[in-house]
């Protein structure tokens, strides 16, 4: 029997309909096997989303971290600003330590415009 995976999804708050998308990956994902560790559903009320977020970076027991970048993520991590700027200096100094390790992984998720 194989292990479980369990993974947690990093991203930028955005407008509502990319928190929406970020959501349904994180559906998608639970409905294909995989545990997801996401705030919009495992921060307890009133609980600090800093104090949440390391937690889930620091969690031994997850097997990967997703990074949903978008242009408001890179702004938020160029700069480090708020919680994705944790993060971020959190996984570049662990990669930059391991450039083989696998924990961390990026995702291109940025919000797609509709056609004109």
């Amino acid at each position: 029997m194989s292990a479980e995976k369990r993974v947690s999804i990093a991203y930028a708050w955005d407008t509502p309909e990319y928190q929406l998308r970020v959501k349904k990956l994180a559906a998608a994902l639970e409905a294909n096997g995989i545990e997801v560790r996401f705030d919009q559903w495992d921060a307890e009320p009133g609980q600090s989303l800093n104090y949440f977020m390391e937690r889930l970076m620091l969690d031994e027991q997850l097997n990967n971290v997703l990074l949903l970048l978008s242009p408001i993520y890179k702004i938020k991590a160029d700069q480090a600003l708020g919680g994705v700027g944790r993060e971020t200096q959190y996984a570049r100094d662990k990669i930059m330590r391991d450039v083989k390790q696998t924990r961390f992984i990026p995702v291109l998720f940025a919000v797609v415009s509709p056609a004109a």
